[in-house]
């Protein structure tokens, strides 16, 4: 350090340090008394110079401090280290605490000898309470110019010692550097020595003329003020206080925030996002907004979306956001021609590349890149079940050096925007579903149920009464509806409830036998669980897809059934000819006999391939067996809307055939006044509860009725009944006034498609 110091520099230096007052600059002795306090102490602490100086220092900490010791440890720290660095509450002369921003430092004399400390504090409770953390700490210049100077080039903020420039006028046009320190030139990338003497405008060609009139108006004024404000040559932001010197001089003092103003930014370009995205729809115009909001808080050339096709290699971007003159990406590419990073993109990993020159896995050929303007890039893939669909690229022409805050940025707007679309997918599939909902109830084919848990009080509307086959108005309870449930379904649906009752949906297709009616139905159920414990509900709807089913049944195996019903027909076709040549007396009775029973056969599988209403038609069948022996309509029937299956429907008419010949021969037909009563109801099975069909054959007013002397093919087929129905059975009773038949089989196994 010099030793012969210019007096003038010696009160420049203190000029300097007594224009802060928004800094204390106390020193004191080895022992921690004050022998110095500026105007900032005075200002922050509200003790007067006369009232500190001769007191320790101890009075400015708080009494927890104190007792701890802690002006010992920093002056300790101070010594071992060269300064002592901290943040803590310090303690005013009212008693009221403020949070300080301050650091101590060792005072040596010109030999090197320790004489004393000075401590540097700054009021920083607004900043504190705000949680910005701007670090600020100013070197005081202290009596001689070798203690006021190493604080001086100790700030690790920028200092600046400057002048105004006026015209001939006097107007303010520029600002002249009289002095930086150290670390201006590491801030702004200057030599601090080729500052001096020179002008702002000078040192920064173009740079914004804000940065003359704001200092400008602090020497008019008086007034100190704080900025926060980027120097554009630069690319970097600043933040700072300017204050009033005397006479044309200012200080400046400052620290770079770029970071801190561009995490801020992209903050902001965050919440622009979402918000612009709110108001968006359309995936395509969604991608564009988001790779203008990108690029524009990056400040990058280029920001885009392109899709990627299934075969992982092609590229198509159908637009993008560009900055000024730089070139668009719009079109088809190949990923592979454009480095080795394509199969990264396609495992799922953002690509980060600062220079595509030094990158190995650019470098080889960087042609392709530059060829579209890229020197720099981040590639972040877009990955749907597994496979990468899309990419979110941003662009600069130049080397860019990405933070990990930037990439972060990059993954959760790209984040952010996937999230969004899908979010608009859902809800745009959410209205079409409830539309066709809507649609659905609104067409009746859709009812409504609500089931109150604690109570058991069911609410239904006539759709779901007729889906489990209970008459409009009639009172059922949950428990007799439950009954309804087919036995063969019960499992399933009492496992599904259960399931159901843990909190999943409810949602099973089964069959119901109907309360009043007791016709085999095919529903759907879906409901759920709502409300709390002790107040839950049981809601859902109901859909009769019994038409559904059948079709979906006949869909399944008409091919099957096709090729099978052939081979049957064929086979009743053999075995009837076998029986009718067999029991025949003569060829030309058995040929009568035989053409009769295989038109028959043929009517039966008509009334089968009729359509969806009258196929398998208990009725149908009935009515077309008897048809050529009723022809003034003496054989009344009567009996429920019911189908059966297509091998029950053959044996059916078979049957039927049977009795009618035999009635037009020998009973109630073969006379002027008897008639033919036919009746089938539905009954449950006392045994084994399941649906059972009863027909009966009631001959009246014909002649007595005698079993036949030997049974024929006619018989044997009547006494089989409808075979291959388990608890099935046939009764034959030879009455005075006509033959009564009466047969039960399982209605389930008549209704069953497959006749395998």
């Amino acid at each position: 350090m010099r030793n012969n110091v210019p007096k003038q520099d010696t009160t420049r230096h203190r000029q300097i340090i007594e224009s802060i007052t928004e800094f204390a600059i106390i020193t004191t002795d080895r022992d921690g008394t004050v022998v110095g306090w500026n105007p900032g102490a005075e200002h922050i602490l509200l003790w007067k110079s006369d009232e500190m100086i001769g007191r320790t220092a101890e009075a400015i900490f708080t009494p927890e401090d104190r007792v701890s010791g802690q002006i010992n440890r920093e002056m300790v720290h101070s010594l071992e280290s060269g300064r002592g660095v901290d943040e803590r509450w310090h303690l005013r002369k009212d008693g009221s605490r403020f949070w300080a921003s301050g650091e101590m430092m060792p005072l040596k004399n010109d030999a090197g000898g320790h004489v004393g400390f000075v401590k540097v504090l700054r009021d920083r409770t607004e900043q504190h309470q705000q949680g910005i953390d701007l670090e600020a700490s100013q070197r005081a210049l202290i009596d001689s110019e070798q203690k006021w100077r190493g604080l001086f080039e100790n700030l690790q903020e920028g200092f600046i010692l400057g002048k105004v420039v006026r015209d001939d006028t006097g107007r303010v046009v520029d600002w002249r550097y009289e002095e930086v320190n150290e670390a201006w030139g590491k801030l702004v990338d200057i030599p601090s020595k080729q500052a001096a003497g020179r002008t702002i405008r000078e040192l920064f060609p173009g740079i914004e003329d804000e940065w003359v009139h704001e200092f400008a108006d602090v020497v008019e004024t008086g007034q100190p003020i704080r900025f926060t404000r980027q120097v554009g040559k630069l690319g970097r932001w600043y933040d700072g206080l300017c204050q009033p010197i005397s006479g044309d001089l200012f200080s400046v003092i400052f620290l770079e925030v770029t970071k801190r103003v561009q995490s801020e930014a992209r903050s902001r370009a965050l919440l622009n996002l979402s918000e612009t995205l709110s108001a968006i729809d359309g995936p395509d115009a969604m991608s564009r907004a988001a790779a203008e909001i990108i690029g524009s808080a990056l400040g990058v050339g280029r920001a885009g979306y392109g899709t990627v096709g299934n075969d992982g290699e092609t590229f198509t971007v159908p637009s993008d956001w560009t900055q000024g003159d730089y070139p668009t990406l719009a079109g088809v590419y190949r990923m592979d021609d454009y480095g080795g990073y394509a199969e990264d993109l396609r495992e799922g990993r953002t690509v980060v590349i600062p220079d595509i020159r030094l990158d190995p896995r650019t470098s080889a050929d960087t042609a392709p890149l530059e060829s579209v303007g890229v020197r720099s890039l981040i590639n972040h893939p877009i990955v749907e079940a597994g496979r990468t669909v899309a990419v979110l690229y941003v662009n600069d022409d130049r080397v860019h050096s990405w933070t990990d805050d930037e990439v972060a940025f990059v993954q959760a707007a790209a984040n952010r925007t996937r999230d969004t679309v899908e979010r608009r997918r859902a809800e745009a599939k959410l209205r079409a579903s409830e539309e066709r909902q809507r649609l659905a109830i609104a067409s009746g084919e859709i009812g409504i149920f609500d089931l109150d848990m604690t109570s058991g009080e069911l609410l239904w509307d006539d759709r779901v009464r007729a889906a489990f086959g209970v008459a409009p108005d009639r009172i059922v309870t949950q428990s007799e509806k439950l009954s309804a449930v087919h036995p063969d379904d019960q499992a399933a649906f009492d496992a599904a409830f259960a399931a159901t009752m843990d909190g999943a949906p409810f949602d099973l297709q089964f069959r119901t036998i109907g309360l009043d009616d007791r016709q085999v139905r095919w529903v759907n159920v879906r409901g759920r669980i709502t409300g709390v414990q002790g107040a839950q509900h049981f809601i859902g709807a109901v859909r009769d897809v019994s038409q559904r089913v059948a079709a979906e049944q006949r869909q399944t195996v008409l091919n099957q059934e096709l090729a099978h019903r052939l081979k049957n027909t064929l086979a009743v076709v053999q075995s009837i000819a076998t029986q009718t040549l067999r029991s025949a007396p003569d060829m030309p009775t058995a040929r009568d006999s035989l053409t009769k029973r295989i038109q028959t056969l043929s009517k039966a599988h008509d009334i089968l391939l009729t359509g969806h209403n009258d196929a398998g038609s208990v009725e149908a069948i009935i009515r077309g067996a008897v048809d050529l022996h009723d022809p003034d309509r003496r054989i009344m029937l009567r009996g429920p809307n019911l189908h059966i299956g297509p091998k029950a429907a053959l044996t059916l008419a078979l049957i039927m055939h049977e009795l009618a010949t035999n009635a037009a021969k020998y009973g109630a037909l073969s006379i002027p006044t008897g008639i033919v009563h036919v009746a089938w109801v539905v009954d449950i099975d006392s045994t084994t509860r399941l649906p059972t069909l009863a027909i009966s054959w009631r001959e009246i007013d014909g002649p007595p009725a005698s079993p036949p002397e030997r049974k024929g093919f006619g018989t044997r087929l009547i006494e089989m009944g409808l075979s291959g129905s388990a608890g099935g059975s046939v009764e034959l009773d030879y009455a005075e006034d006509g033959l009564q038949c009466r047969i039960i089989a399982s209605l389930t196994e008549l209704q069953a498609d497959d006749d395998a």
